[in-house]
């Protein structure tokens, strides 16, 4: 079965009541779609760059410090359903030239997944958006979108495939992910006994440093322990405690933890790793030496 949803966008302005058959909505339906799981979010992106109804009345909520909502109300559908319900709801619910408070264009049951505009057309709709200017997003529309996202994580590094797509969803992504790398596997790879033209190969060559093996300068150079250098970082854990330390990258070796993941943390890029939350250098002796070296040469 396809994984196409129906959802519907509501205006938290309006609290009410709103019954519509078995439906129940707590604010005010302003607006009926389909698509993937992923589409009613994509909305709170489209509404910056597209100009319609729909998209003004979510960018006036947001000016007013609240979060636009929306609610799954058919999941697990196949396209041709998701069709079917989408102008079954609209009908029921009304658009605002039928009296009703939902502002889409039409009645439904339009599109087709997959589309894409032809090159004429997209010239034409990036010439027409040339000079427009949108109006910017109020500190209160910030900070009450700031604070919906407090307490998720802000880089799927730190999450599990359960957490990012659930049990069920994470374990046919597994499997599909398998099946797909056996495909690839021996005569099904495309690249199998296949070789790169020599044009190919002699400007993979050219563009590729060579420092390998004894044509590295310091190839089989042993330093001595006062010849190597390393930075001091400060790192904090989740209870404010701090640690000084000289070799970050062996002090993780032997505490398990990920180099890269406490270096994402000190340039911003995490905000934790396991207990850490905090890595600051305090000192930039590796760079000093590296823009040395670099001087001599």
């Amino acid at each position: 079965m396809d994984n196409y949803v129906v959802y519907c966008y509501l205006d938290p302005r309006k609290p009410g009541i709103f019954l519509f058959d078995n439906f129940k909505f707590d604010y005010e339906p302003i607006y009926i779609g389909k698509g993937k799981p992923n589409r009613p979010q994509r909305h709170l992106t489209l509404y910056k760059t597209t100009n319609n109804r729909f998209y003004s009345k979510l960018q006036s909520i947001i000016e007013s410090g609240l979060t636009p909502e929306y609610k799954i109300i058919k999941s697990d559908l196949t396209e041709e359903k998701s069709f079917e319900y989408e102008k079954y709801f609209i009908e029921l619910i009304g658009r605002i030239e039928n009296n009703g408070t939902l502002t889409n264009l039409t009645n439904g049951g339009e599109g087709m997944s997959g589309f894409k505009f032809s090159e004429e057309s997209i010239k034409k709709m990036s010439l027409s958006r040339l000079g427009k200017k949108h109006k910017p997003m109020s500190e209160l529309g910030r900070l009450n979108i700031s604070l919906s996202k407090i307490g998720k994580p802000s880089n799927k590094k730190d999450m599990t495939f359960e957490e990012i797509y659930g049990d069920d969803k994470s374990t046919d992504i597994k499997q599909k992910m398998s099946l797909k790398g056996k495909e690839r596997v021996g005569e099904k790879n495309p690249m199998f006994n296949k070789t790169h033209k020599k044009e190919s190969t002699d400007l993979m060559s050219k563009n590729t440093i060579k420092l390998f093996g004894e044509k590295n300068p310091n190839y089989g150079r042993k330093y001595k322990e006062s010849e190597k250098t390393f930075d001091t970082w400060e790192i904090t854990d989740i209870n404010g405690n701090t640690l000084v330390i000289d070799n970050l990258t062996k002090y993780c070796n032997e505490n398990q933890l990920n180099p890269t993941c406490m270096r994402d943390i000190f340039y911003g890029r995490m905000k934790k790793h396991k207990q850490w939350v905090k890595v600051n250098k305090i000192t930039n002796n590796v760079k000093q030496k590296k823009s040395r070296t670099i001087a001599r040469d």
